[in-house]
């Protein structure tokens, strides 16, 4: 599942065989989705549907898709923005979803959720979407001068000791920061490692995770450095 950035859409393709693939179907902006300039796509099953979340960066937002048949994708939920100050916070009634640059799928309990980050916000969003057609903001948690989140640019999610983590780059911060959403409703930063001399995190940008043997490792692409970090 690709995301068109200048197409305001998404493609399906069939790499069933990779020597013969076949694009397979597609769901483009139409005023009523959120899919202006999308930036990045997650995958979840739920109740034995398969669905795209998309992260839509000029629309602010994440948009839901059932791609169960992929022939015909169908809108299905989304969750905006909101009143756009600028700042996410509760009291403002904005949500962490200003140019909503990246997505990553949690299953915590019997819960799915989509951890988002809001470039411009500062911040990151947790929605519950295990009822896609009605997705429930959860909470969110935004920089401070305390933390490094300033221009998060992608997430990633893993669990490990029982406990679930967001591993989330800070493009301008030019770190990664670790928090603990294991209860949704109350996220944890509890680790932050920042760029120096002997570091190639300058810019950090995108972020997988690896495990390799017993341990488990973020990966780090330094958009000023030219290079990786692990």
């Amino acid at each position: 599942v690709v995301a068109g950035k200048n197409d305001h859409g998404i493609e399906i393709i069939d790499v069933t065989n990779p020597g013969a693939i076949v694009p397979w179907g597609r769901i483009v902006d139409d005023g009523t989705t959120l899919l202006n300039f999308p930036n990045d796509v997650a995958i979840a099953t739920i109740d034995g549907k398969t669905y795209a979340v998309v992260a839509a960066a000029i629309d602010d937002g994440i948009e839901i898709i059932d791609i169960s048949d992929p022939t015909s994708p169908v809108h299905v939920g989304k969750v905006v923005d909101g009143t756009d100050t600028g700042e996410c916070t509760a009291a403002n009634g904005e949500r962490c979803l200003d140019q909503t640059y990246g997505v990553a799928i949690a299953t915590i309990g019997d819960s799915t959720y989509v951890v988002a980050v809001g470039y411009v916000d500062d911040g990151i969003a947790i929605i519950d979407i295990s009822t896609p057609a009605s997705p429930v903001y959860v909470s969110e948690i935004e920089d401070d001068a305390d933390k490094e989140l300033n221009g998060p640019a992608s997430v990633a999610v893993e669990t490990f000791g029982g406990l679930t983590y967001a591993i989330v780059t800070a493009k301008l911060d030019s770190a990664v920061t670790v928090i603990d959403i294991t209860t949704p409703s109350n996220p944890t930063i509890i680790a932050m490692v920042y760029d120096d001399n002997d570091k190639e995190l300058l810019g950090a940008k995108a972020v997988s995770i690896a495990t390799i043997g017993d341990s488990i490792y973020a990966v780090v692409s330094g958009w000023n450095d030219d290079g990786i970090e692990i």
